[in-house]
């Protein structure tokens, strides 16, 4: 929003100095011509009068009938009442005017020889004549406001209109509706979060139902074995093979249990999201802990290049990937794992490989989806949530998560670059 009245107080200000500017030259023109035009009908009609004054034999009487007749006032003076600076006085013998200025208005003096007279005339104001051009000037003043203030708020209105056509289809079920950025938009901060809270929606949606048609495919086995463990428990005599049955339908509650609560771990990612808190810590030392904290006596965990690197992102997101990588590698490898990181200028890389089965290309598309396992997974504990955990934090984070083959090892790579922090 700060944008938008950013780029408002600078569109009106600039309107209203450009307004100004345009009006104001405009209407000194007007007023230079105007005084022009009165000033060289003044001079004509006080030559006028000064040719007829002077042809005249009683150029008092004239005087006095004229006054009596005309709205404009004139006077005949002598030579002795008007003083006037040496300067002045040559302009009036050269060119027989001159056009005095005082607190009293405008005069103009006309020379009249024959009777050595001169010939004074009030010219009348001629600001008076223009009221209504200055009317004019000060309404196109603010209609040149008003016409720079809709040029701006056109654009707003129609960023305003599509983003409303765009909450509509988004309401109707398009949810693939998502607004065209641009950079020139007044709105663009208010579309980036309309389309991020649509990715994320859509995302939520498709989420649920994955996951319901996932869990329903994943409960169906269990569940089918428990009704038979327990119509069979019902049938058998013996008391050995009944303890057999229990366990086993122990066993198939467990499992149920365990995918419960797989599921649940991938639901609270959406709060532990919510309350992301970035830092700036060592990477060296906490991936020495997360490995530490998985480690198993069965397989070996090689760490090489562990660089002392400050990466800058929430902790908890930085173990929870890098625990589910390690437990994956455990799970999928034959007897070793390694972990190295690669540094440089911008980020630190951390690849985790182990020396199981692998992933095939066609698969690692969908490796990333909640319950989704590989082609090698036959007879392996786990329910395909490890993966989808890693994907999701590293979405939030805007990391990036590659897979691939491991050149040293020959199983699985998976690789995360990380943004370094500023003590580096």
């Amino acid at each position: 929003m700060s944008r938008i009245v950013v780029s408002l107080l600078l569109i009106t200000f600039a309107g209203i100095i450009a307004s100004g500017w345009i009006i104001d030259n405009a209407f000194s023109r007007y007023s230079q011509q105007a005084h022009s035009q009165y000033q060289s009908a003044d001079e004509h009609y006080g030559q006028g009068l000064a040719k007829l004054i002077n042809a005249s034999a009683q150029p008092q009487q004239l005087v006095q009938q004229w006054n009596a007749s005309s709205e404009r006032f004139i006077s005949l003076l002598e030579l002795s009442d008007l003083v006037l600076p040496h300067s002045l006085e040559q302009v009036l013998n050269t060119t027989g005017q001159i056009t005095l200025q005082s607190q009293a208005g405008v005069t103009m003096y006309f020379a009249v020889p024959r009777h050595q007279l001169i010939l004074a005339v009030n010219r009348p104001d001629i600001h008076t004549g223009i009221n209504a051009t200055q009317v004019i000037f000060t309404l196109a003043f603010y209609g040149a406001i008003f016409l720079v203030l809709m040029l701006w708020l056109t654009p707003l209105l129609l960023d305003l209109k599509r983003l409303r056509a765009a909450a509509n289809a988004f309401g109707l079920g398009n949810l693939k509706q998502r607004i065209a950025l641009s950079r020139w938009s007044h709105t663009r901060d208010i579309h980036s979060a309309f389309n991020a809270m649509a990715d994320k929606i859509e995302q939520l949606l498709t989420d649920n139902k994955l996951l319901s048609n996932a869990l329903s495919h994943e409960l169906k086995t269990p569940l089918a074995r428990l009704r038979f463990g327990f119509d069979m428990l019902a049938e058998e005599q013996d008391s050995a093979r009944k303890q057999q049955y229990t366990h086993r339908i122990n066993e198939d509650l467990n499992e149920m249990q365990s995918i419960i609560n797989a599921l649940l771990d991938y639901a609270r990612l959406d709060s532990v999201e919510a309350s992301v808190k970035k830092q700036v810590f060592n990477a060296q030392e906490r991936l020495n802990n997360c490995v530490h904290a998985q480690w198993v006596d069965a397989k070996k965990i090689d760490i090489h290049n562990n660089h002392i690197a400050h990466v800058e992102c929430d902790p908890k997101h930085f173990d929870l990937v890098l625990s589910n990588l390690i437990k994956n590698a455990l799970l999928y490898s034959n007897s070793h794992i390694a972990i190295r990181t690669e540094l440089t200028a911008a980020q630190l890389t951390l690849y985790v490989e182990d020396d199981g089965p692998g992933v095939s290309e066609h698969e690692i598309k969908n490796l990333f989806k909640p319950f989704v396992r590989g082609e090698h997974t036959a007879g392996q504990s786990g329910h395909g949530m490890g993966l989808a955990i890693v994907n999701r934090v590293a979405q939030w984070n805007k990391w990036q998560v590659t897979i691939g083959r491991s050149p040293s090892l020959g199983g699985a790579q998976f690789c995360i670059a990380l943004p370094l922090g500023a003590q580096n």
